[in-house]
């Protein structure tokens, strides 16, 4: 299993893995032992963050040791980042499928790494900015799955 989109630093480095998953109504404990079974089983490669897009939630995790099912670090809702990326569907909560919220998730990655950060409100912004993910986006090459 290949994650949907992983992020290497400017040293070749792998610094985040990524799922985008249309799984709904799942809270941040089933999100916790997901990424339990998939680093355990060793399923994803480990990195310094590990971020899962669900169409409610964001989750994301940052050190966390692999084989341990532990809450995330920061949780945000997905529509709030992703919202500003969808053009005039942007307007109201659209039904995405699992491609249509991945196409969504690398628009947000790419603008992210192109150094927009539309304010979105605290837990977003807390996501990108307090996490350090933003930086490593900003100094970073993403890789997406089928890209490579």
């Amino acid at each position: 299993m290949k994650p949907d989109f992983m992020l290497y630093d400017r040293d070749h480095q792998l610094v985040l893995v990524g799922e985008v998953k249309a799984t709904k109504n799942e809270d941040k404990s089933w999100a916790a032992k997901l990424r339990r079974n998939l680093m355990a089983n060793r399923l994803l490669p480990e990195a310094k963050f590990f971020l899962l897009v669900l169409p409610e939630h964001t989750y994301l995790w940052k050190d966390a040791p692999a084989a341990q099912e532990v809450p995330p670090d920061y949780v945000s809702g997905t529509w709030q980042l992703i919202k500003p990326y969808l053009g005039g569907f942007g307007e109201t909560n659209p039904r995405l499928s699992e491609s249509g919220l991945e196409l969504a998730v690398r628009a947000w990655l790419n603008g992210v790494a192109d150094g927009e950060l539309p304010s979105s409100g605290p837990a977003e912004d807390r996501l990108l900015s307090e996490s350090g993910l933003a930086e490593q986006l900003r100094q970073g090459s993403l890789i997406y799955e089928g890209s490579a």
